[in-house]
């Protein structure tokens, strides 16, 4: 199986369209259904969390000079590095579609926003190359109502320092998360944090399959996946060259009663990501 990183760095690409936290399995049997060409593989992600994944394949000390990334993910942002991330200094511009674009009622950013980042960029910034990052299918789920307290991201640019602390106690505890997790499953290491009482578990996948159960959460995955194909399916008609869809990580949607994605997560579902070429 390819190595992602690998087909990113050939370069032989115009438009780069990452859907976040994109599963292989559900990615190929939906994504004919919305594109009516391209030559579709699997390909293995370098890591199971954005920021890692982005510090693997653009970091270094060579700037991505010719790259424009359209980021609806707040992690790959132009304000303020992100821990151990800091993409500031990894491509010729960043365009905070997360910012922007900010839906307040789903707490997410909609895949037409990201749209209108990728034309403004193509006619900004003629000869470059674009990244395009979409949220979807990555929860908040938008068929659904959204009870998740939360608001878009506000970043303190004069207390990088702490930001930077804090990150690194989120990553030690979210470390120590994922081998306990490894050894009982995710739903049992949320009923142990919660009759603990300490890191009460909370967010769009939790209350899902509190209120609605497995069967609603891949339900609502599977509708998200479709809601970005379909806003790309339209962009890429007026777009010519070499177009890549692919992800930044997968999901799990209940192997080995887990769910989400987690940092160290070792599950193949959390490494297989599409590579979907299509030559215009």
């Amino acid at each position: 199986m390819l190595k992602q990183k690998n087909l990113i760095k050939k370069r032989e690409w115009d438009y780069l369209f990452v859907l976040d936290a994109c599963r292989f399995d559900y990615f190929q049997r939906t994504f004919d259904d919305y594109l009516d060409e391209g030559n579709l593989s699997k390909v293995i992600s370098p890591a199971t969390h954005t920021t890692i994944w982005c510090k693997k394949i653009f970091g270094g000390r060579r700037k991505n000079d010719d790259i424009v990334y359209v980021s609806g993910n707040p992690y790959i942002n132009s304000k303020v590095p992100i821990g151990k991330l800091d993409a500031r200094g990894y491509f010729y511009k960043l365009v905070d579609v997360w910012d922007s674009g900010w839906n307040e009622e789903k707490n997410t950013v909609f895949p037409q926003e990201v749209i209108k980042g990728v034309k403004k960029a193509m006619i900004k910034y003629p000869g470059k190359r674009i990244i395009a990052h979409f949220m979807q299918p990555h929860a908040p789920y938008l068929t659904l109502d959204n009870t998740t307290s939360g608001s878009k991201p506000e970043f303190n640019i004069d207390n990088q320092t702490d930001n930077n602390f804090f990150y690194f106690l989120r990553r030690k505890m979210r470390n120590f998360a994922a081998k306990v997790i490894r050894l009982i499953g995710q739903r049992k290491t949320w009923r142990l944090r919660e009759e603990l009482g300490i890191m009460e578990p909370s967010g769009p996948i939790y209350e899902v399959l509190n209120q609605h159960g497995e069967k609603e959460l891949k339900r609502a995955y599977q509708k998200n996946l479709e809601t970005v194909l379909e806003g790309i399916s339209g962009l890429i008609e007026n777009l010519s060259g070499k177009i890549i869809i692919t992800s930044d990580h997968g999901e799990l949607l209940g192997e080995g009663n887990n769910y989400g994605h987690y940092i160290n997560g070792t599950e193949n579902e959390l490494f297989h990501v599409p590579w979907l070429e299509i030559k215009k």
